[in-house]
């Protein structure tokens, strides 16, 4: 009597060899519930997921040109306390926009 295993294909026996080498166990997400699973599907998905980055990426050239202006001002300021305290807030802005983005698109925090 053939067994399970005299049907399976070349690709299902690497994935169980594999599987049994322990080459899965520790993938991100195990372990978790697969992300949106639960909501209803959205055919347009990819184009709001598009939008949203693209939201981020303009708050974040946003950002960038209000440092351009103010950054050589803070640079010459004459109270130094007052220039570190904008400073601040600036990076606090940049930490802000940051979390949204990819690394190749966030902002640089900012150094006097």
């Amino acid at each position: 009597m053939p067994t399970e295993r005299d049907f399976e294909s070349l690709v299902e026996r690497q994935i169980r060899q594999a599987a049994e080498r322990g080459e899965f166990d520790n993938l991100r997400g195990s372990g978790r519930p697969i992300e949106n699973l639960s909501t209803v599907y959205d055919p347009d998905w990819w184009a709001k997921r598009y939008i949203e980055k693209e939201k981020e990426r303009h708050r974040a050239d946003e950002l960038r040109r209000a440092i351009r202006v103010e950054l050589p001002r803070l640079r010459v300021m004459a109270d130094r306390a007052t220039a570190a305290t904008r400073v601040d807030a600036l990076n606090e802005m940049v930490d802000a926009v940051n979390e949204h983005l990819t690394s190749d698109d966030r902002v640089p925090p900012i150094t006097l």
